[in-house]
């Protein structure tokens, strides 16, 4: 049950098919990272330019990934290079201008279909 949510700061606003492309890839990639199933993978891509790191709104990306899953420091090298790429190929933004937070739940604490993921036994 990845959610990955991107607030990028790309100096323009995307056409709807350029942000339709994207969160087709992004879902397609995070989710083999993970080997988890393209129907339970979300992508939330948030534009603003009121978002910058080091004192200046210069494009900026910070994406934030909530898994179910153990997520160790090689995989999250994986995730990180990943989305990295993602973000400078679709928005043109550079990797040492995209932050990456992976936050860890476990299956308790992640509800879905009115119920959590530990009681639907996924």
């Amino acid at each position: 049950m990845p959610y990955a949510s991107f607030i990028v700061n790309c100096g323009r606003q995307p056409t709807d098919a350029e942000v339709e492309t994207f969160i087709k890839e992004a879902t397609t990639d995070i989710a083999a990272i993970y080997n988890k199933p393209l129907n339970v993978m979300a992508v939330h891509v948030d534009f603003t330019k009121f978002i910058g790191i080091g004192g200046t709104t210069d494009p900026f990306a910070n994406v934030k990934l909530d898994i179910i899953a153990d997520v160790h420091s090689d995989v999250s090298a994986t995730t990180s290079a990943v989305v990295a790429n993602l973000v400078q190929k679709h928005f043109g933004i550079p990797s040492d201008r995209v932050f990456l937070q992976i936050s860890q739940f476990e299956k308790h604490l992640w509800g879905w279909k009115g119920s959590n993921i530990e009681k639907l036994g996924n």
